[in-house]
């Protein structure tokens, strides 16, 4: 079998526009953060991270592993007072011991709520 020229994409993959198909651009993150699925009661949060973040989603990583369709409340740690976000679970990912959970917004960040969960 013949190798591909350099540079040139094999025919069963999928280009970077075909394979990601976000609206907005997602900035990445390492903020720490609490979570707790909607209607929870249970006594705490779980600490977790936001590893990406844009208008419209968020990247959260998590030792637990949660159902799509979950809602979460995302509240996080810092001086900035970002402000607390709901998301829904769209698709989760296990890397060795952490979940990787991405997730829509149910309401979108404006540009200064975002900057400040980003500063």
């Amino acid at each position: 079998m013949p190798l591909p020229e350099h540079g040139a994409k094999p025919a069963n993959q999928p280009t970077r526009q075909e394979s990601d198909r976000r609206a907005a651009e997602r900035i990445p993150s390492l903020r720490e953060c609490l979570v707790r699925p909607q209607g929870a009661t249970g006594a705490g949060d779980w600490h977790a991270i936001v590893y990406d973040i844009s208008s419209i989603g968020i990247g959260i990583g998590l030792q637990y592993h949660l159902e799509p369709v979950t809602v979460l409340e995302v509240r996080p740690w810092s001086r900035s007072n970002p402000k607390p976000v709901r998301a829904r679970v769209v698709r989760s990912t296990l890397v060795n011991f952490l979940w990787f959970h991405g997730c829509s917004l149910l309401e979108p960040l404006t540009a200064e709520e975002l900057q400040r969960w980003v500063d």
